[in-house]
């Protein structure tokens, strides 16, 4: 047999391996034993996967990727993928690629992290850096309860955040979001006769140090009001006791107000004062009990 015959055999051979190995990876099993392997390292965040794959050439994924937190709330993402990136192979931190689609809209980025069997995966998850973008994510009748009343959330958001963490500090980096079409129903904006508060564009920007979520600029512009806000959110475990500190200005259409003529006379008393200027308001408390006051 000759060398070049030899060759081709080989690479037939290696082919229908790779090509077998594909059809018969059992990846409920292998889904299960990671998410069994990594929810440790996650606490108190509980992660769960239906399927796990192989993504030739040298990638791997899963679908259906649950993340539970200790509220209930839960982030599902339709798909993820990981392809590592060769030219990091001989650095300390190894660079990986990722895709992931979730609610019908996708997001991509690079993760670097020091991988090392000897150190194990709590040591490797204990530094890290992420550049992470995301487009059309659907947000779709989200509903979150208050005392003074109940909120729902429907929008389509994008943006960009990069994040790092390290042994001796908690994570930290920073975040840019778009958020168009949204919409808010509120109970209380029902009691005044409102059907809902609608924003064609949100523009935020936001710093994470030190378990402290600073937003450094929000502004909504919308036909019924244009909102500015800015503060800051000491975040706490779980997420709803973490204690708002928010200041902004909001600033209602003259015209659209007019249209309703069973508003409060204190509250009409109180936006025909701030005419032109604006509305101020500071939210204070915690996540699931906010006061608001103006």
């Amino acid at each position: 047999m000759g060398l070049k015959a030899l060759f081709f055999y080989f690479v037939y051979t290696l082919g229908a391996f790779v090509f077998f190995l594909y059809l018969l990876f059992p990846g409920e099993k292998m889904a299960a034993h990671l998410s069994h392997t990594l929810n440790p390292s996650l606490a108190p965040v509980e992660m769960s996967m239906a399927h796990f794959k192989l993504y030739p050439p040298l990638g791997v994924g899963g679908e259906e990727i649950v993340f539970s937190f200790p509220d209930g709330e839960q982030v599902v993402l339709d798909s993820l993928w990981l392809k590592p990136h060769w030219t990091t192979f001989f650095d300390e931190s190894k660079s990986i690629g990722f895709d992931m689609q979730l609610y019908r809209g996708k997001g991509f980025g690079t993760f670097k992290v020091p991988l090392s069997l000897e150190k194990g995966l709590n040591t490797m998850l204990s530094t890290y850096g992420a550049d992470v973008e995301f487009d059309g994510i659907a947000v779709e009748h989200f509903h979150y309860g208050f005392p003074q009343g109940d909120v729902t959330l429907s929008c389509l958001a994008g943006g960009r955040f990069t994040l790092s963490k390290s042994p001796d500090r908690a994570p930290g980096g920073t975040g840019e979001i778009t958020i168009s079409n949204c919409a808010i129903e509120m109970d209380l904006l029902s009691a005044l006769g409102m059907t809902g508060v609608h924003f064609s564009t949100v523009k935020i920007t936001c710093r994470l140090q030190d378990n402290r979520l600073e937003i450094l600029g929000c502004r909504a512009t919308g036909p019924e009001m244009t909102i500015e806000m800015s503060g800051k959110v000491a975040l706490a475990t779980p997420l709803s006791k973490s204690r708002l500190d928010l200041k902004g200005r909001v600033q209602p259409d003259a015209g659209y107000l007019a249209g309703f003529s069973n508003l409060p006379p204190m509250m009409s008393a109180l936006l025909g004062r701030f005419k032109g200027r604006g509305v101020p308001f500071k939210i204070q408390g915690r996540l699931d009990s906010p006061g608001v006051t103006l």
